[in-house]
């Protein structure tokens, strides 16, 4: 019996090693500005054989497909100026890579982002200047992010704070990991309200992790993605979309995943009072 465990362990040990056919896969800087004419470099360490590198938008649709390398044992390395396909610079989002390794009797892939399920982030150190303006957190981890402000009360029965949204600051966006600072005037989005100084003033942050080696493309600002996404050629049947948040948002593209905007209505009543409907 202790020959065959032997046995066992050792073809399981060559089946994982023959699987690893690409290695320390690396993505340097993780965020980039594509308009300044800066790019990103992706490293990875492979076996002999060819190599191809695909840059895939947050919903898998292959945008870039770089020229395939056929390279010896050892580094290969791939620079992407953030431009897809078209030539277009790409909008400001979080964009995946898919490296694919072949030889003429076996291949390997590398794709983060597949069959991904993203883990819901604890943002640390939540802070907001009044004066300066100016929202800052710590993320662990590249994340996509969601944050409105409102009011917020605590409910007796249920314990938990409850009250309207009246704006959302960043729109399921993504950021890197560490220090991350957002610009926001305090008001709502009409510019009529200032939240920040309405009793019982609330910031809620949510933040859902994104793949590895997920590169952050910033500083687009002609096009949003959503737009962008609206007339992208349509998506690949062999690259299956994903969640990018979680709970009611998993499994949602670009085009769905969005919040509403938000606005003031002021509705004048008969007795002269007036009504603030959000």
């Amino acid at each position: 019996m202790r020959h065959v465990i032997t046995l066992l362990s050792s073809l399981a040990l060559a089946v994982a090693a023959e699987g690893a056919h690409i290695r320390d896969v690396q993505v340097s800087p993780p965020f980039f500005n594509p308009t300044a004419g800066r790019s990103a470099q992706i490293h990875a360490r492979v076996d002999a054989g060819t190599v191809t590198l695909t840059i895939l938008d947050r919903d898998r649709v292959a945008i870039r497909k770089l020229p395939p390398q056929t390279v010896a044992s050892g580094d290969v390395a791939f620079a992407w100026d953030g431009r897809d396909d078209r030539g277009e610079v790409v909008p400001d989002e979080a964009y995946n890579v898919r490296v694919e390794w072949r030889d003429k009797a076996a291949s390997d892939v590398y794709d983060p982002s597949l069959d991904f399920h993203p883990t819901e982030e604890e943002p640390q150190t939540r802070s907001y200047s009044r004066l300066g303006g100016v929202l800052s957190y710590r993320l662990s981890r590249p994340s996509r992010v969601h944050i409105e402000a409102g009011q917020a009360t605590p409910n007796r029965k249920t314990g938990k704070s409850e009250g309207p949204i009246l704006r959302t600051i960043v729109n399921r966006e993504p950021r890197v990991g560490g220090a991350v600072v957002e610009k926001w005037n305090g008001f709502d989005e009409s510019g009529s309200i200032r939240i920040a100084d309405l009793p019982h003033f609330a910031i809620s942050i949510l933040a859902t992790s994104l793949p590895d080696n997920s590169i952050i493309a910033c500083g687009n600002k002609r096009e949003t993605f959503v737009a962008y996404a609206s007339r992208r050629p349509a998506p690949s049947p062999v690259i299956a979309i994903v969640g990018a948040m979680h709970g009611h948002h998993a499994g949602l593209s670009a085009l769905d995943d969005g919040g509403p905007a938000l606005h003031i209505e002021q509705a004048h009543r008969h007795g002269g009072g007036m009504d603030v409907v959000v």
